[in-house]
């Protein structure tokens, strides 16, 4: 038997860890989850696809403190990890600030030597995350793509999968795994198409069980599965701190193929109320860029965007009303990026991109682009078009940033920081983006 322990969202009082057992045989394992010496069990197993899985709530701890956390199956540690629950309000200027891990695009197989999980682990003092917000493609399973030139068997698909994210989720050992930073802090997922396939849900080029609707959907309902066994179950999540607020929105697990819905409608008044009710700045992790034009038919060959769909209009129209300053979290375009446009209600939208942790493939490097003149990049019934400006921060190399929090009266300071992985002439943690968010 293998297990998987993952912190999941935090609040100031409370915490969610979920647990993921592999290759258990009979009985429901006897599982515990111990935190300050006070075990909660683990109930209600979820069985699928040759994964047990669950998460637990654990309430009644402090706010701003760190917690070491253990799994124990028949009385045995079999898995470690450690959270640190939300703090009442941002620290001000002269205390460590309150950091967000941002990263996408993680290939296990092309970290084999655990350079990723290095450059984590020699973060310095005052540098540590408190969440890891991980913005889509932490599993390639379409990947390496010449194995998926030939149709798979649903079992093969398990296999496969399975064993992916077994890697993936491991602790390493000096290869290439995540396991070793997600058991550091509290961890939000949101998903892109590599937690199914290039271009999920439409048909991918390489991936010929994804060439006929029965295979698409075989494909799609094992990978669903497992992203909500190893990642979350959720697609929309929150945490708060002070007057801050960060929204994960999934824009890819319940996508259409006819280039309508990226997200649930659900999901999306969910969003839209979120954008009118901030009381401060807001934080939205998602997927795929906002700023960004439409991909029109090279979307048939590549990956539609979210401009492709009918419902970018709404989710445009949302983020142009804001009256406080909103950062967008993205991913998937294997390169770094900073960009912001001035609103005519007094906000702002700052985007911020980081990819990749780990590429896929050379021939996929990307290629750094500017963000669009405008936003949105095409007309919207309703929204005047912003100017939008990109900053000069520019990398396509492997790497991960960090934003660093701190309140300033009711404003709050940002600072965007830098870490190169791997071999790189970079200064690590070098700061790359400053700015007053209200």
């Amino acid at each position: 038997m293998r297990f998987h322990l993952i912190p999941r969202e935090v609040t100031s009082r409370s915490a969610t860890i979920g647990v993921a057992g592999l290759g258990i045989e009979g009985a429901d394992p006897r599982a515990v989850v111990r935190v300050r010496g006070v075990a909660h069990p683990i109930a209600g197993w979820k069985k699928k696809r040759g994964v047990h899985h669950q998460q637990t709530l654990v309430e009644g701890l402090s706010a701003g403190t760190r917690y070491a956390v253990d799994l124990l199956v028949d009385g045995a540690v079999v898995a470690t990890s450690s959270l640190t629950t939300l703090p009442a309000a941002l620290p001000r200027p002269g205390d460590d600030p309150f950091t967000i891990f941002l990263g996408s695009c993680f290939c296990g197989r092309q970290d084999k030597t655990g350079d990723v999980e290095r450059a984590y682990a020699t973060l310095p003092p005052g540098a540590s995350p408190a969440v890891h917000v991980w913005c889509g493609d932490q599993v390639y399973l379409d990947s390496p793509w010449h194995r998926f030139a030939r149709p798979h068997s649903t079992s093969e698909l398990e296999a496969l999968f399975l064993d992916n994210y077994d890697v993936t989720w491991g602790d390493g050992r000096g290869s290439g795994a995540l396991g070793g930073i997600l058991s550091k802090a509290a961890n939000y997922f949101t998903s892109d198409d590599h937690e199914f396939w290039n271009n999920a849900p439409n048909r991918g080029a390489y991936v010929t069980n994804s060439w006929t609707e029965a295979g698409r959907k075989t494909w799609m309902s094992i990978a669903s599965d497992l992203y909500r066994a190893f990642q979350t179950e959720s697609t929309v999540s929150e945490l708060r701190v002070g007057n801050v607020s960060l929204l994960v929105a999934d824009v890819r697990i319940d996508r259409d193929a006819e280039e309508e819905r990226f997200m649930r409608d659900a999901d999306l008044r969910r969003v839209c109320d979120w954008l009118r009710s901030l009381q401060g700045p807001g934080f939205l992790a998602l997927g795929q860029p906002v700023f960004t034009e439409e991909h029109g038919f090279l979307g048939h060959f590549l990956d539609w965007g979210l401009a492709d769909y009918e419902q970018y209009d709404v989710l445009a129209r949302a983020l142009s009303a804001v009256e406080h300053s909103v950062v967008v979290l993205t991913g998937d375009v294997h390169y770094g990026r900073v960009a912001h446009c001035a609103l005519r209600t007094g906000g702002e939208v700052v985007e911020i991109i980081s990819s990749p942790l780990a590429l896929v493939d050379p021939s996929v490097r990307g290629t750094w682009k500017p963000a669009p003149d405008k936003f949105p990049s095409k007309p919207v019934a309703g929204v005047v078009q912003s100017d939008v400006v990109t900053e000069t921060f520019q990398t396509n190399e492997t790497h991960f940033l960090t934003l660093e929090l701190t309140a300033i009266g009711q404003a709050v300071q940002l600072i965007v920081k830098y870490w190169p992985i791997g071999r790189s002439t970079e200064p690590r943690g070098r700061e790359v983006f400053r700015r007053r968010l209200r």
